[in-house]
């Protein structure tokens, strides 16, 4: 009987989880949707690149630039450059495999549906702030952009193999520049001539 009881009670415990992971799950498909909504859908995808990205960063260093955010643009152009350094170096702290596999994933898919992401535009990337950046002591704008553009020609021709990123998991190189770039153009929407 214990046997039976413990088993059943095994069966019990893993079918609740299963049945709120699903209930999350179908949340955050529906949250996703209802964030694509709010997003809207780029209508065109041919500035979701690198290159134009960097036309547009170029174009950028000879303005007066501020933001409307609580990040000045060099902080904003330094956080740009440190995530694609780190999805070339690894990430420093990493969301747990559940995360990734489930709301990372599907974040990402949404995200790259539409062409756009959202996201806290004052959050560090886990572990960010913790490690002495050696950019840290960069205070302007047209340095920090160079540095950013930097990144973007290392990472172009990078070869290696690519680190997971910390919230989506593992991304292609395709899929990597499309994210750095929806990552760029989410923190310029804050940044303002």
């Amino acid at each position: 009987m214990y046997r039976y009881f413990s088993i059943r009670t095994l069966y019990i415990v893993k079918r609740r989880k299963l049945l709120k992971a699903g209930l999350s799950a179908s949340g955050l498909l529906l949250a996703g949707g209802t964030t694509g909504f709010y997003l809207g859908r780029v209508e065109d995808r041919s500035i979701l690149s690198l290159d134009v990205l960097s036309g547009k960063l170029q174009q950028l260093k000879g303005e007066t630039l501020n933001s409307s955010g609580d990040w000045n643009p060099v902080k904003v152009f330094l956080h740009c450059a440190k995530s694609i350094e780190f999805s070339m170096i690894g990430f420093p702290v990493h969301r747990s495999s559940a995360f990734k596999n489930v709301v990372g994933t599907s974040a990402f898919s949404t995200f790259a549906s539409l062409g756009k992401m959202h996201h806290a535009l004052d959050e560090p990337i886990p572990g960010e702030d913790s490690l002495r950046l050696t950019d840290s002591k960069v205070t302007s704008t047209a340095a920090a952009i160079n540095i950013l553009l930097d990144r973007i020609n290392a990472f172009t021709s990078y070869q290696g193999e690519l680190k997971e990123h910390f919230a989506f998991g593992k991304l292609s190189k395709d899929e990597y520049e499309l994210a750095h770039v929806m990552h760029v153009y989410n923190h310029l929407a804050e940044i303002v001539t």
